[in-house]
Parts: structure tokens; C-alpha cells; sequence
């Protein structure tokens, strides 16, 4: 890589806020079926699908804001490729695994477990898709310093750059047109969806962070950004409550794609700092892997238990449980090495032997 990076409180909160918005989603349930059933008039159902257009396109875009393995200069392609195996796969496979285990253990239909590894599967699809665009990155970088070293050498910013533009325009076209919507090897259609994003967040910290720094220093720019951010809001809220649309497909993924990322650039804008959601946000990783464990062992307890209780009453109490089993999980995790690597790809599961050198 680059180097460590500093964290940046409002990325944080930023990505703070997008776990809070995911783990409210998988309480509440994708449909009326799963979570916490409720009717798809209800409220708290149509809460979520107003952040529908917001709530991954945000985390995508963070994680390509954050990627800057693309511009090593010490590593290896090779290490860069191998290092972003552990640190997706590796959890996928493991924390995937025993989700797989644990529904079939409760019957809950499902795929077989090898299909996991290669296709869509519960949230772990966002892993598989994220790890597409990073190969995808890292592959046209390496082919170009390949091709043009010096070039490369020069500026390699302006070569990823570049190269992130035609990624996400490629998969912003992919996704519009819906022409590969069944080819679901390695989640490929959700990867088109999330590439104007990650691509942009890339594209963002490469080359725009300081013009955007300075909009942020301004008193206008921040007004322009909140009004447009509440605009959007209120678009997600006409959309849930269904006041506007039908739309064409095509139309409504082109609208999509642009609240998507005009959201990211406008939380950016704003830098709001939110401490809170900032020590949320360090956790995300552990948060996004395991908060439906949470959150499905709170809901069917609360219901076991108090089978009249209103089910509006569970939510809170099965989303803090989605955020707080995970962080708590996470402080537990990082005491082995070997947990550290199977549930988050951090590091190698066992030392390597040191070799004392006698002194002659």
C-alpha cells in the first residue's frame, strides 16, 4: 500500500451510518416474509426502502475511497492480490460457512454450501462483488504497467484513476441495461451495480479530496449539500410510499445510480463528525459480517418470549443487539490470531517460527 492511513472522522461516520441503515434493513427484513414480517404498507417497512438507493451505494463507495493498494510501490501485484484474498475470502468462506451451518441446522432453505463460494449468498454477495472490482482494478493497473512502466512509474494515481472511470462507466452501462442480470458467477450484477461507486470513491480520493476539503471549508457548499441530501430523502420517501413511478427499468437503475453517488459526494461535502457513529463505523467490517446473527437471535427470542408484544417494540431492541453483539464479538476476536483470521482475514493464523542465530 501507500502507507497507513489516517482515519478520517467523517468517512467514519459516514460509514457509521451506513451500518446502522444495514443492520435496521436485515431487521426489519429484504421482504414481508423474513424479519420481523411486517406488512409491506407498514412504516418501519417503508423506512427501509427509502435508503434503498443510499444504503450500499455508501458503503461501496467508502471501501474504493479507502482501496489504495492499486498504487504499491513496495508490494508485489502478487502480495497486493493475495493480502485482499484473506482479507475478503478468507472471512467469507469461514463466517459464510457457519451461517450456511447454522440455517441448516434450523431448516431454513437454502443452497447447497459449495454454491456459496461462487454464487450470491445472504449479505456475503456485497464480499464476492467488492473483491471483483478490486481484481478488476488491480488487473488493468498491472496490465498497463506492463505495457508503459514509465508511465506508470510517473503517475500512478492518474493511470488508476483512469482506469476506475472505465470500470464504473462499464458497469454503470452493465447494470442499466440488465443485459447480464443472470450471469450471477462471483455476484457479477451486483458488482456492475456497486462499480460507479467504488470506482467514484476511488476516483475521489485519488484526485478530488482536496477540492472537496475545500468546498467543505465554505459555508454555501454545505448548504447546497445538506438541501440536495435532504432532497434525496425525500425522493426515497415518494418512491417507498409509491407517489411516483412506475418507472421504465432502464430509467429507474439511471436514477439509482445517480442518487447513489451524489449522496456519497454530498455526506463528503458536509463532513459531519459524529463521534459515535465514527466508533461505529471503525467496527464495520465485524459488524456487517455478523450483525444478522444478532439481530435474528434477538427477534426470535423476543418473540418466543413475548409473543404478543407489538412487533414494532422488537425493533430497537434486536437492531441494538445488531450493533452491539458484533462490536462486543469483535474485541473477543482480535485476542487469537486464529480467530483474527478466519472472521476477519487480519494477518496469518499462526506465527512464523523465528530462528535464533547463536552469537559466535
Amino acid at each position: 500500500m501507500t502507507g497507513p492511513q489516517k482515519r478520517e472522522t467523517h468517512v467514519e461516520t459516514m460509514r457509521g451510518l451506513a451500518c446502522l441503515a444495514l443492520v435496521s434493513y436485515h431487521v426489519v427484513g429484504a421482504t414481508p416474509q423474513v424479519g420481523l414480517e411486517v406488512p409491506g404498507t407498514d412504516w418501519l417497512f417503508r423506512l427501509q426502502l427509502m435508503l434503498a438507493d443510499m444504503r450500499m451505494p455508501l458503503f461501496s463507495f467508502i471501501s474504493g475511497y479507502v482501496f489504495t493498494a492499486v498504487l504499491s510501490a513496495r508490494k508485489s501485484w502478487g502480495q497486493v492480490l493475495t493480502s485482499k484474498m484473506r482479507r475478503l475470502l478468507v472471512p467469507m468462506i469461514f463466517v459464510g460457512g457457519l451461517f450456511w451451518v447454522i440455517g441448516d441446522a434450523t431448516g431454513r432453505v437454502q443452497m447447497p454450501w459449495v454454491d456459496t463460494l461462487f454464487l450470491p449468498y445472504a449479505h456475503f454477495w456485497f464480499l464476492q462483488a467488492t473483491f471483483t472490482l478490486m481484481v478488476l482494478l488491480l488487473a488493468l493497473n498491472w496490465l498497463y504497467a506492463q505495457i508503459r512502466p514509465d508511465a506508470f512509474a510517473r503517475d500512478p494515481k492518474a493511470v488508476s484513476v483512469r482506469n476506475a472511470a472505465l470500470i464504473g462507466a462499464l458497469g454503470a452501462a452493465i447494470f442499466i441495461s440488465g443485459r447480464l442480470d443472470g450471469f450471477q458467477i462471483f455476484s457479477f450484477p451486483r458488482a456492475a451495480y456497486l462499480a460507479p461507486f467504488f470506482m467514484g470513491g476511488h476516483i475521489v480520493a485519488q484526485r478530488l479530496k482536496p477540492a472537496l476539503a475545500g468546498l467543505s471549508d465554505r459555508g454555501w457548499p454545505r448548504v447546497l449539500a445538506g438541501l440536495w441530501l435532504g432532497a434525496l430523502v425525500l425522493w426515497g420517501a415518494l418512491c417507498a410510499f409509491q407517489l411516483l413511478g412506475p418507472w421504465q427499468s432502464e430509467i429507474r437503475r439511471s436514477l439509482s445510480v445517480l442518487v447513489g453517488l451524489t449522496a456519497a459526494l454530498s455526506f463528503l461535502v458536509l463532513r459531519v463528525h459524529i463521534r459515535f457513529l465514527a466508533w461505529i463505523g471503525d467496527k464495520s467490517f465485524t459488524i456487517y459480517l455478523f450483525h444478522v446473527f444478532f439481530t435474528a437471535a434477538a427477534t426470535l427470542a423476543m418473540q418466543h418470549l413475548l409473543p404478543a408484544l407489538d412487533r414494532h417494540w422488537i425493533y430497537p431492541v434486536s437492531l441494538l443487539c445488531g450493533l452491539t453483539g458484533p462490536i462486543l464479538l469483535h474485541q473477543v476476536i482480535l485476542q487469537s490470531r486464529l480467530s483474527r483470521f478466519l472472521c476477519l482475514g487480519i494477518g496469518m493464523p499462526f506465527a512464523p517460527r523465528r530462528v535464533a542465530t547463536a552469537a559466535r
